[in-house]
């Protein structure tokens, strides 16, 4: 359990343009000659920061990923065709991941990572109330648009998308859309369970459950309630109001759904979705219907080819068909196969799985995750195949030791799983 581990500036810098750059509104989407080179420049800064620690093997790991970075970034821009260009940007991803992996202990990160989500947590809940309130300052703040047209107010610890005209205001963080906001809210709490113990942790859950509530994502409400679940499992300090919380939202969740007539964005929320789900038809663009068949429809072509998957025209096919092709998990499983899932899953496992942690708890643990991802796009994203290339690593330890009688030292180098 990391308790007061130091974390340098530039790793908060390089994981917050992790986040910005790879699941960031506006910013996902783009891969130019601005945002490229400055990627690279930040992750050159990282290395040469800790190259000196490194061992010879992880040196040239670094040193070839990052000559591919910037062949991969080369011709990704100067590349018109959108089905190379995405295989390029999966082998920009998958190089980003391990580049983080083998420059920034894993501790480090996660701490880096946490106390980022909660930071945007902080800045999502004032912008809501500020956007649902006093809604003209944003006109003081850079404004983005994305490929849906859908306007953002970037305020640095969170871009705000004025979304009252469908009832109600949304969180989102900096991400692309509320949906994967709550989602790696989920994880940041997870993670501070289990690997990091912050100061003011009651603050820290309490902060990261209103910002998924203010979020309005169905997903993000179960999964919600499944990580307090979690939280409650073990008898710590502080939980006494957590759970007198969790009493709350159940008496309030039913008392809304069968006690009132609801409206607006929460009706929405806790009503419609889960009633589009159970309708759901095949071939149409409606969000609600077109998750549903994110699943359904990958895995009837999946099952044509299990071993090897449906590939990115199978994928393809599925976009088109119902619209969207958003549930990760099931993405991982159907577009290259059994194989290439497992190797991912099992890294996934690695990390997930502590020392201390009982087989059920284990289970609870990965339906959540699995839950929180079910309607997001995340495949072969960066943020998660850092998770998954951490569960792989064994750390190099490496002991100085004094050789007696002479000005030099010798170094013992022992590997381990971190």
């Amino acid at each position: 359990m990391i308790q007061q581990e130091k974390c340098g500036i530039h790793i908060y810098i390089a994981v917050y343009f992790l986040l910005l750059f790879k699941v960031g509104f506006y910013f996902i989407e783009q891969s130019n000659m601005i945002t490229a080179p400055l990627y690279f420049a930040l992750l050159l800064y990282i290395a040469i920061r800790y190259y000196k620690g490194l061992v010879r093997t992880e040196k040239t790991v670094v040193f070839v990923a990052l000559s591919l970075f910037v062949l991969m970034n080369m011709t990704n821009l100067v590349c018109g065709l959108p089905a190379i260009n995405e295989f390029i940007n999966t082998i920009i991803n998958i190089i980003t991941a391990l580049l983080f992996v083998f420059i920034i202990p894993k501790n480090k990160f996660i701490k880096a990572f946490c106390d980022i989500i909660f930071w945007i947590g902080i800045a999502s809940i004032i912008a809501w109330v500020a956007m649902t309130f006093i809604p003209q300052i944003f006109r003081f703040f850079p404004s983005l648009v994305n490929t849906s047209n859908r306007v953002g107010y970037f305020c640095g610890l969170t871009i705000v998308s004025d979304f009252r005209g469908a009832s109600a205001q949304r969180t989102q963080g900096l991400f692309w859309e509320p949906g994967a906001y709550q989602s790696l809210v989920v994880v940041a709490m997870l993670l501070e369970k289990y690997y990091y113990s912050p100061p003011k942790k009651l603050l820290r859950i309490i902060i990261n459950s209103i910002a998924v509530f203010l979020s309005f994502s169905t997903t993000g409400y179960i999964a919600l309630i499944l990580v307090w679940m979690i939280l409650l499992s073990k008898d710590e300090k502080h939980f006494h109001a957590i759970r007198t919380g969790l009493l709350v939202l159940l008496v309030g969740y039913l008392y809304l759904t069968f006690g009132t007539n609801l409206s607006g964005q929460l009706w929405y929320t806790l009503s419609f979705k889960i009633e589009g789900m159970l309708n759901y038809k095949t071939a149409t663009n409606y969000s609600i219907t077109a998750r549903a068949g994110s699943v359904i429809e990958p895995l009837k072509l999946f099952l044509s080819n299990p071993i090897l998957g449906i590939g990115e025209n199978g994928y393809r096919q599925v976009a088109e068909t119902v619209g969207l092709a958003t549930c990760t998990p099931v993405n991982y499983i159907c577009k290259y196969g059994l194989l290439f899932a497992g190797m991912n899953f099992y890294g996934f496992y690695k990390f997930i799985r502590t020392k201390d942690m009982r087989l059920p708890e284990l289970l609870f643990v990965i339906g959540t995750l699995l839950v929180t991802f079910f309607s997001e796009t995340f495949f072969m994203n960066p943020i998660l195949l850092v998770f998954m290339f951490y569960g792989y690593k064994r750390e190099v330890i490496v002991e100085r030791h004094v050789i007696e009688g002479a000005n030099s030292y010798e170094y013992k180098r022992q590997s381990i799983r971190i």
